[in-house]
């Protein structure tokens, strides 16, 4: 039986092997399947075999209306060319683009899978174009996804998209949790701790992520120097790669605090990091789902994050973790506070987080939704009527 041809575009590699690489594995089982995105092969580790291959292009972040252009032309050439059934997209500009050319190529199954939008934070005309965008989209896909139920209700209510168009796998994220890949380990947790020069019994926040305004990095470090100058022993991580000029920030609160800010860059192994860890923070302005937090909550970390759509999908107010007013760093100085000093309601939240973790997000239940959502748009039965007609 002939292997149906499956296109994934995505801007840059990233979400491709982080979000989508246990889902592509999957799919590979039963589809041939070819990435697209502005990246190298090496980015994609191991995904990359017999069923599963690379082409390279420039896709744009920003918008340049010549460039964009260029790129429907040749994504539309491709998918023409290549014969594909479903074309299935990541991130605003490349589903933008991408759905664009498959709707153009005739291409029968177009899906898009959101995970934030861009515009939730802006204000003017550039919002207004921003969620122009997202509706021309919404209109060239045949289905879309998104990774929170919080976030459909958003787009729904923002007039994106109707409710009868979107779904939401499960009960949501982009491709879950191996519990067993952030079991905590006591081993790397000493050695973190001894290298960094933290005590074994100090408490350590974590912020893992991108470092950039809108994940509420300014607002972390005010609330951890208030922290800081009232606990002894409280340290702060920030681990992950800089897409703002934060350095400075960073240093500065180390020096207030005594060094107790520590400053780690991009990690392949965020489970490490959250082994040495007693509680993560998150206070973005926006998040899709807020992966992360669930990933923390894997290996047994209470959260206290923002009141944003997305994240209250991720954590149970009060159960598994505590939610603040976005940019309020007042509110988080206080839960940061109240939590560095309660154990007890440290390892209550922590342990609900991990059970809620386990059992709703595991990565096996998201790509086997995947694979349902795939079944269920008639994808599969489309091999058969194709092989029938040769």
């Amino acid at each position: 039986m002939a292997r149906q041809r499956l296109c994934i575009v995505s801007t840059i590699a990233t979400p491709l092997r982080v979000f989508m690489g246990p889902h592509i594995e999957a799919l590979a089982k039963e589809y041939e399947v070819v990435l697209i995105c502005n990246g190298e092969a090496s980015e994609f580790g191991n995904l990359l075999g017999e069923h599963v291959s690379f082409v390279r292009y420039p896709i744009q972040r920003n918008i340049s209306f010549w460039k964009d252009f260029q790129c429907v032309l040749w994504l539309h050439r491709f998918l023409r060319a290549g014969d594909f059934t479903v074309v299935h997209t990541l991130m605003p500009k490349s589903g933008l683009l991408g759905m664009l050319a498959a709707r153009l190529a005739g291409t029968k199954h177009r899906f898009h899978s959101f995970t934030g939008q861009v515009w939730a934070t802006r204000t003017g005309i550039m919002r207004s174009v921003l969620k122009t965008m997202d509706k021309l989209l919404c209109a060239c896909a045949t289905r879309l996804l998104t990774d929170s139920a919080s976030q459909l209700d958003y787009l729904v209510e923002q007039g994106i998209v109707t409710r009868q168009h979107i779904k939401v796998l499960a009960d949501g994220s982009m491709s879950g949790v191996d519990p067993g890949k952030f079991d905590r380990n006591t081993t790397i947790r000493q050695e973190i701790r001894t290298k960094l020069g933290i005590t074994q019994d100090a408490i350590v926040f974590l912020f893992l992520g991108r470092i950039t305004a809108e994940k509420g990095i300014s607002e972390l470090l005010d609330a951890f120097i208030g922290v800081a100058s009232r606990i002894a022993d409280a340290h702060l991580m920030i681990v992950g790669p800089s897409e703002a000029d934060y350095e400075q920030s960073l240093e500065n609160a180390r020096n207030v605090t005594n060094g107790r800010v520590h400053r780690i860059g991009f990690t392949t192994s965020p489970e490490n990091y959250m082994s040495a860890a007693d509680i993560f923070c998150l206070p973005s302005y926006r998040e899709g789902f807020g992966t992360v937090i669930i990933e923390a909550a894997a290996a047994g970390l209470p959260t206290i994050a923002s009141r944003i759509y997305g994240v209250t999908d991720a954590v149970v107010e009060g159960k598994t973790g505590l939610l603040h007013k976005v940019r309020d760093k007042q509110e988080m100085e206080v839960l940061m506070e109240m939590l560095a000093r309660d154990e007890s309601q440290r390892v209550t939240l922590g342990q609900a987080a991990y059970q809620r973790a386990a059992t709703h997000f595991s990565q096996q239940r998201l790509v086997d939704a995947m694979l349902e959502f795939y079944r269920g748009e008639s994808v599969g039965r489309d091999v058969v009527s194709s092989t029938l007609k040769n």
